[in-house]
């Protein structure tokens, strides 16, 4: 999956939790792309919800 830098307009906030390692798997790719932590956890769920609806 490649990640993209993009910035996003619309957007809610919401608190959501993680097991450690699923948290530092994220930070990790984030520091990889040079990309906000939020937009990978965006940009992954985007990917599967629309790979879900393609199905």
């Amino acid at each position: 999956m490649e990640f993209k830098k993009k910035i996003r307009k619309d957007s809610v906030a919401q608190t959501i939790r993680f097991s450690g390692k699923t948290y530092d798997n994220i930070y990790k790719i984030a520091e990889e792309n040079e990309i906000s932590f939020n937009s990978v956890v965006n940009q992954i769920l985007e990917y599967f919800l629309e790979k879900d609806s393609r199905e």
